[in-house]
């Protein structure tokens, strides 16, 4: 795809990351003509600080394909000016990738109760490892199979934050080697709707900035 061809992805959301990869804010793309300019969609009050977009540094975006549900393309660009609600960004190269691990992967350490196995009502205690966007990872002692549907709601991802309803399917699983270990599950979420995705992009990414500031 040509540079020139980037006023297709007007009005589209996108993720912002910087060059180590790290996960800044969801945004939209709300104008191209040579730059991009980029609406960005939280409170910085709770999120990465704007002070992260400077002149000159590099990013990217990613947004999912809308031809292809399988991919995802990745703009890459330099910031040529940020404000406290907006930046502009000088595209550079864009590339396509495969969707399989799209998401970044904020790591956790919940404890935690799946209420639902495959339809049917448990209680079923879980340690969320990590969690994306697109699924999470979870350690339990329970024997689940790949393609198995498991439920957890209400779950919040830190003290006093919002509360999320995660539905999955099972699509890997690394048994547990003795009775000293656990059972450990990557799991999709399904068929998020927007709205929800965003929630949950929000408190990931004011769990990473939280651990930013902090260190």
């Amino acid at each position: 795809m040509e540079l020139d061809q980037l006023h297709q992805f007007v009005n589209s959301t996108c993720l912002v990351y910087n060059d180590a990869s790290e996960a800044l804010f969801p945004g939209q793309i709300a104008q191209y003509s040579s730059t991009l300019r980029i609406n960005i969609l939280y409170d910085p009050d709770t999120c990465c600080p704007y002070w992260t977009l400077k002149p000159a540094s590099k990013i990217y975006l990613r947004l999912q394909d809308s031809q292809d549900s399988k991919q995802f393309i990745m703009i890459h660009g330099m910031v040529i000016n940020a404000s406290a609600d907006h930046f502009f960004m000088l595209p550079q190269s864009i590339t396509y990738k495969s969707n399989e691990r799209e998401y970044f992967r904020e790591p956790i350490q919940l404890q935690t109760v799946i209420i639902s196995h495959n339809g049917q009502p448990v209680q079923h205690d879980c340690t969320l490892v990590d969690i994306s966007a697109g699924g999470l990872c979870l350690h339990t002692p329970m024997d689940y199979q790949v393609g198995d549907s498991i439920q957890i709601t209400e779950q919040q991802l830190y003290p006093d934050g919002p509360t999320h309803d995660l539905d999955c399917v099972v699509v890997r699983k690394i048994p547990r080697r003795n009775a000293m270990q656990q059972n450990v599950y990557g799991c999709r979420f399904l068929h998020p709707d927007d709205s929800n995705q965003q929630r949950l992009l929000s408190d990931i990414f004011a769990l990473q900035c939280s651990k930013i500031r902090t260190d």
